[in-house]
């Protein structure tokens, strides 16, 4: 877990993005269903690989969290 806001149950209102199995995913839900999207950089390519790396999530053209 990268970061994390709402409350951890998944049934209300919260934003996440975590590092699962390598890649990023950045998942969302506004109370009713979860959105989950990961992002996969390159072939073979993993993000857990003890180095530094910058993730920005896009939501409709306008930037919701930068890291």
């Amino acid at each position: 877990m990268l970061f994390y806001n709402g409350r951890y149950n998944e049934k209300h209102d919260f934003v996440a993005l975590e590092i699962i199995d390598g890649y990023v995913e950045f998942s969302f839900s506004l109370g009713t269903d979860v959105t989950r999207v990961a992002a996969f950089p390159l072939p073979g390519v993993r993000l857990n690989d003890g180095q530094w790396h910058q993730v920005t999530v896009d939501y409709l053209n306008r930037v919701s969290l930068s890291f």
